[in-house]
């Protein structure tokens, strides 16, 4: 039963349209045997909706079709049921491309229409008849449309959260090494001081006892420090850092990222750096999630006391910008007294951002 209820309702609700062939065939407006062919279409529809096997499918979407040219055939009021084949290609089969539903699909509809055409005399019909068709294909378009840029939504919401995943990983990975490396031989001292310590103690050798605990006393206060540029480092990236983070960001995500100059950023004070970084990093969220660019280029210069950073990609860009255009950016370089311009919307996107140089 859930796997019945997980589609949407709508599927269920177009077999009300089978009442009219049904009806037809049981007052004998058209053969009786139609209503078998009826019952298997509804059949097939079902199978189209829940089936898995590529042949049956394939199969069920051929007897179809065949359905629904008969019965435009033996009642030209059927020929809407052409629809039922719409909306499964726009919701059901959206994923695939130049197949043989598609191909098929558009066979069975310039035949229907076809027929309907040559058989008609009625101008009326003959306008329902080109509407039918138009809406049709104009429903297939704007339907797979969106389709396709829902998959690829999702799909960048996956590729961000791996490269997420990737990122809090090199994070965990860098952590743990610089513990390693800077507590890891600090401890192992401070053990040996100490026993040794105990040691001149318990012989009464007071005063090699008391330099072996300023020196402990030393270690400790240095350590200390030693931890603190730890969580400070992890707080802030210098610019050199996060371009190395920002390649292995783009890389994954099919994008080629060229660095000139990357380090005149070391002119810059530590503190500026930091916040250039948290721009570079959206620059990059944005490229990524937008932009559907494949190359990005990042080229650092020193222009009259000003560090710029020239930003350009060949992605689609901006068709307009106003005030809110990556305000957020804009904020961040208020802090540091720098400025964002748009130097090309498109072809390429460029964006320059201006700070002044001060000591670090």
């Amino acid at each position: 039963m859930k796997k019945f209820f997980r589609l949407h309702p709508m599927y269920y609700i177009n077999l009300i349209f089978v009442y009219f062939p049904i009806y037809g065939a049981m007052s004998l407006a058209i053969p009786f045997w139609t209503l078998y062919l009826t019952i298997g279409f509804v059949g097939c529809y079902l199978y189209l909706l829940y089936g898995r096997n590529k042949r049956w499918l394939n199969l069920a979407w051929f007897l179809a079709l065949g359905y629904i040219i008969l019965m435009s055939i033996f009642d030209g009021g059927m020929f809407w049921f052409i629809w039922y084949m719409t909306i499964l290609l726009v919701y059901r089969f959206d994923s695939e491309g130049s197949s043989f539903k598609l191909v098929s699909y558009t066979i069975a509809l310039v035949t229907v229409i076809g027929y309907g055409i040559h058989v008609t005399n009625d101008i009326s019909s003959l306008l329902l008849l080109v509407f039918l068709f138009f809406s049709n294909f104009l429903m297939l378009y704007f339907g797979r449309k969106e389709s396709q840029k829902e998959r690829q939504k999702i799909a960048i919401m996956e590729k961000n959260r791996s490269i997420n995943l990737l990122l809090a990983e090199n994070e965990r990975n860098r952590i743990g090494q610089d513990l390693h490396d800077t507590l890891g031989h600090v401890f192992a001292l401070m053990t040996v001081k100490a026993e040794l310590a105990q040691t001149l103690l318990e012989t009464d050798n007071l005063q090699q006892a008391q330099k072996e605990i300023k020196e402990l006393q030393q270690i400790s206060k240095q350590s200390m420090q030693e931890v603190r540029t730890i969580v400070q480092s992890l707080k802030e990236h210098n610019v050199a850092e996060e371009l190395v983070i920002l390649d292995n960001m783009l890389q994954i995500s099919g994008v080629c990222l060229l660095v000139s100059q990357g380090e005149l950023a070391n002119h810059l004070a530590q503190s500026t750096q930091g916040k250039l970084t948290m721009i570079l990093r959206e620059l990059a969220t944005n490229l990524i999630k937008h932009s559907q660019a494949k190359t990005c280029q990042l080229n650092f210069s020193i222009e009259n006391k000003q560090f710029i950073l020239d930003y350009q990609d060949d992605g689609r860009g901006f068709s307009a910008i106003d005030d809110t255009s990556l305000h957020s950016i804009k904020d961040r370089l208020v802090t540091i007294q720098g400025t964002l311009s748009f130097v090309q919307l498109a072809q390429p996107t460029h964006l320059r951002i201006s700070i002044p140089l001060e000591e670090k």
